[in-house]
């Protein structure tokens, strides 16, 4: 057993059997590697990688945090996918597959959705507003599978669109007049192409006397609209 594995098991120990804070439970564990070990270790490195297992998402927090990373996938163990500006990375982790699956029941703690046997794929969100798409075996044949989509949060008026040249200055006037004069717009687009960030700009744009009633699979629009009701389908109608 790493000197990673054994402090994360007896930090959770002790926090769980003597209530303790994660910080504390991981410092005293800490404490007593130090004790006991006849070899030198790298303190400051095993208490960052205890601390961020113990309170965030592992080896994947370090990614989410990453405003400039748009994606991250795991096909297969010890490996991790990810896209930002330039392009598709590969980067070999520590990363077993029983880490994976305690990596995916913490990110689902906020959405209350669950992964079984019996419910082999799911989407949800993240408290960060991420959306996470998870499928396990038998659907994939050998692996448990994940993926997260980060939106940017600073691209939410069509002010922001325009300042960022993802719109033409033509482009921003049309879609504004659209809709102040209510009319009908249809968003489509492959994978990456910025629909969910385009519709959340668009409906940033409504007036405080309209009301806005939305319906997503997960939620993933970021709105701030005055009277807004935000609905989301129940597990057991979504495909």
């Amino acid at each position: 057993m790493s000197n990673l594995q054994w402090l994360l098991e007896r930090s959770r120990e002790l926090a769980r059997v003597e209530s303790v804070e994660p910080a504390v439970a991981a410092e005293r564990a800490l404490d007593e590697l130090a004790e006991t070990s006849q070899l030198l270790i790298e303190e400051e490195q095993l208490r960052s990688q205890v601390l961020t297992e113990l309170s965030g998402l592992g080896v994947l927090q370090p990614l989410l945090d990453n405003q400039g990373i748009e994606e991250i996938w795991i096909n297969r163990p010890d490996e991790i996918h990810y896209f930002d500006s330039a392009g598709h990375h590969v980067k070999s982790v520590n990363l077993p597959q029983s880490q994976i699956r305690s990596l995916v029941y913490r990110m689902l703690k906020h959405s209350g959705r669950r992964i079984d046997r019996v419910t082999p794929y799911v989407d949800a969100s993240l408290s960060d507003g991420s959306r996470l798409h998870v499928v396990i075996p038998e659907v994939t044949r050998d692996h448990w599978a994940i993926n997260i989509r980060k939106f940017r949060k600073s691209l939410t008026r069509l002010s922001h669109l325009l300042d960022a040249d993802v719109i033409t200055a033509q482009q921003f006037e049309l879609l504004q007049f659209a809709m102040a004069n209510q009319k009908s717009l249809l968003i489509a687009g492959a994978t990456q192409a910025g629909k969910t960030t385009l519709m959340t700009a668009l409906l940033n744009e409504l007036g405080g006397d309209e009301r806005l009633v939305s319906c997503e699979d997960t939620f993933e629009l970021s709105l701030n609209p005055v009277s807004y009701t935000h609905l989301t389908l129940p597990t057991i109608y979504s495909v």
